[in-house]
């Protein structure tokens, strides 16, 4: 008698699925837009938002950002969980240490790069996604583009 294979099934984290308030699901779009809200809240330097949707599989949106000192970093990324969180959405992920020069906050669709300035220009995240639009910030912010 021929032996039955246990199927077994993937779990698998769809970036257009951020689960918001009362488990519906929210668009990328609407993660972005509150997190550029809390950098230009907090002064963060340079706020950049990639299109990468296309581009890649792993995100709809790269969010990069700097702060002039660390407490700065820190207080961005304190602010960034903060509106999130009031909107319902929580982070899949977030890596890098306080103090540190590079935090980054996943949120499916969207991942968000906070840099201390010297890293920011060692890494150069934005010219390897040379080829994804670049979205103003401001506009973005303000959902005119």
């Amino acid at each position: 008698m021929p032996e039955k294979k246990a199927k077994i099934k993937k779990a698998k984290i769809k970036k257009e699925e951020a689960i918001g308030p009362g488990g519906k699901k929210d668009s990328s779009r609407q993660i972005a837009r509150k997190s550029v809200e809390a950098i230009v809240e907090k002064q963060g330097l340079d706020p950049v938002v990639l299109e990468v949707r296309g581009l890649t599989d792993i995100a709809d949106y790269f969010i990069i950002a700097s702060g002039r000192t660390d407490r700065q970093i820190e207080a961005i990324q304190d602010a960034i969980l903060e509106n999130l969180k009031e909107a319902g959405f929580r982070p899949l992920g977030v890596e890098g240490k306080r103090g540190g020069e590079w935090i980054l906050m996943d949120y499916g669709g969207v991942i968000i790069h906070l840099f201390a300035p010297e890293a920011r220009d060692y890494y150069r995240l934005e010219s390897l996604w040379i080829s994804a639009p670049l979205l103003d910030a401001d506009s973005f912010q303000k959902n005119t583009c």
